[in-house]
């Protein structure tokens, strides 16, 4: 959808995965996450949830899931999502594409979540200095 088009329309408190394959740049099968559960722009926090199924890109028949380690995609899709939803409740300007700069601390209790799972991811920007951001996130299942 054109961005002109995407600033008409409402974003709710929740949003479905329909209008959120709008909000984020990943489309077809690197498209990750279900839904948004909730996101706070004073904080610039969101909640996201996928649940983990065989069609998942990363799906792996020997794991019956996906990586741990590939919870980092889904986490940077929602920060995607967190800044796009930003942009259209403000009527900004279209965002530019992120890129990871670097990813630290990242740790994992588990080898993998298994199918049927659904895996609940968080991210809050720690800091913004014009544009290049600092994200603490996490993803868990529930």
């Amino acid at each position: 959808m054109e961005w002109a088009q995407l600033l008409k329309i409402p974003i709710a408190d929740k949003v479905e995965k329909e209008q959120l394959k709008d909000l984020v740049p990943q489309k077809g099968k690197m498209f990750l996450l279900d839904s948004v559960e909730s996101y706070d722009l004073k904080t610039m926090t969101i909640t996201c949830l996928k649940e983990i199924s065989e069609d998942n890109i990363f799906y792996k028949a020997d794991l019956e899931g996906i990586p741990a380690f590939t919870s980092f995609e889904m986490m940077a899709q929602a920060i995607a999502a967190l800044q796009t939803i930003k942009k259209i409740k403000n009527q900004e300007e279209e965002p530019n594409p992120g890129v990871i700069l670097t990813l630290s601390k990242f740790k994992s209790n588990i080898h993998s979540f298994s199918k049927g799972t659904e895996v609940c991811i968080q991210a809050e920007e720690e800091y913004n200095s014009n544009g290049l951001c600092c994200y603490i996130c996490q993803a868990f299942a529930r």
